[in-house]
């Protein structure tokens, strides 16, 4: 790639997002794209074919690079945009590097920097923020810290064992600030993102939902011994609990944030199809997994349940998921494990005090537990 680029995005992360939104996004762009990653195997697979494949189309105009080479610190340097999909852990751990980067680079310009986040996590930009205002003393004004909402499913396909190629459902724009992002060179292109005045509500309208949805369908899915969510998707007893899951959650946000409701509906609808995906197919096992993080307080499930009741909204079909979620077990997923010792040692009080965090006089908590004895009464099969 030649060093004349105008426009240049380092992509942190060459796992699904960032091949599927990055690598994809900044690529079709024309930009000089790099998609940086901890793993030589998927590094040497994109420079070796020059790219990879995203369903049948081979993403060209890539190079690959490890985080740690001298080469990544050197388009750190020039860059327009740094892209992440790595979650916050990941985030956790690229705060020194961001710190070293950002420092340098003040030192030879004042350039423009937009760090943009495609992370699920509403606290990310404040995490990098605070991470290299500490590190720094100082936050650069020509630093913007973009947090983003990201909708496309993906999933990595190895091939071979040595390709590391992407399937994806059809693209879906980045849904990003358009106070934070009016003055780039991204923004006439919304082809590729939706420029909102609050991500929030968008952020929240995908965990509410589109998390939500997949919670349902993982673990009452693996209750009735399916596999993938497509033949999950299948079974009319778990489509009437998601459906029924989805419609108190769309409820609750038109009143929370004010969607629209054919909006609303048309999500809704089209959430159903994408879940039936056959192409994607996804593994129930992996949906279902780190069950710890997803029952927390502001998590897909009893965050969700908390949003109806403070709109006075009944989450029956959430809270039907709750109880299914507390069924599931997996030898090899120690959250699962931690999840089973808590229910045998302080049975359901001890989730919702320790895992939920949810007091006993908290109104959610009758919430959830009157429905408990209608749930075990329920025929499950």
């Amino acid at each position: 790639m030649s060093d004349k680029a105008t426009n240049i995005c380092l992509a942190i992360g060459a796992g699904a997002i960032g091949k599927a939104i990055s690598g994809y996004i900044f690529s079709s762009l024309g930009f000089e794209t790099y998609l940086a990653d901890v793993s030589k195997a998927v590094v040497d697979d994109i420079n070796r074919r020059k790219g990879y494949n995203l369903n049948s189309t081979f993403i060209k105009n890539v190079s690959g690079l490890l985080i740690d080479d001298d080469k990544t610190a050197e388009i750190a340097m020039k860059c327009d945009y740094i892209c992440t999909s790595i979650g916050t852990f990941g985030l956790t751990l690229l705060i020194p590097k961001l710190i070293e980067w950002v420092e340098k680079r003040t030192t030879m310009s004042d350039k423009p920097l937009y760090i943009l986040l495609f992370e699920n996590d509403t606290e990310c930009d404040q995490l990098i923020e605070t991470g290299i205002l500490n590190g720094l003393g100082y936050l650069p004004i020509w630093l913007t810290i973009v947090r983003t909402s990201i909708e496309r499913m993906s999933k990595i396909n190895i091939v071979d064992n040595d390709k590391f190629d992407v399937i994806s459902e059809n693209f879906i724009p980045v849904i990003a600030s358009k106070e934070k992002l009016i003055n780039s060179s991204i923004f006439k292109y919304n082809k590729y993102f939706d420029f909102v005045d609050n991500v929030n509500a968008y952020y929240y309208r995908k965990l509410y939902t589109n998390n939500l949805g997949h919670a349902v369908i993982a673990y009452i899915g693996l209750q009735r011994g399916y596999e993938t969510i497509t033949i999950a998707m299948s079974d009319q007893f778990i489509y009437n609990i998601l459906e029924g899951a989805l419609k108190e959650s769309c409820a609750m946000l038109i009143k929370k944030f004010a969607f629209l409701q054919n909006e609303i509906d048309n999500h809704l609808k089209e959430l159903i199809m994408r879940y039936a995906n056959e192409d994607l197919n996804d593994s129930l096992y992996r949906l279902a997994r780190d069950p710890i993080r997803k029952l927390g307080r502001n998590e897909r499930i009893i965050g969700t349940i908390c949003e109806c009741y403070n709109f006075d909204i009944e989450p029956k079909n959430i809270i039907t998921t709750f109880f299914y979620a507390l069924k599931y077990q997996n030898n090899d997923d120690p959250s699962s494990k931690q999840l089973k010792d808590i229910l045998d040692s302080d049975g359901l009080n001890g989730v919702l005090q320790k895992i939920c965090l949810i007091d006993k006089k908290n109104k959610i908590y009758g919430g959830i537990t009157k429905w408990r004895t209608e749930f075990l009464l329920t025929p499950q099969m």
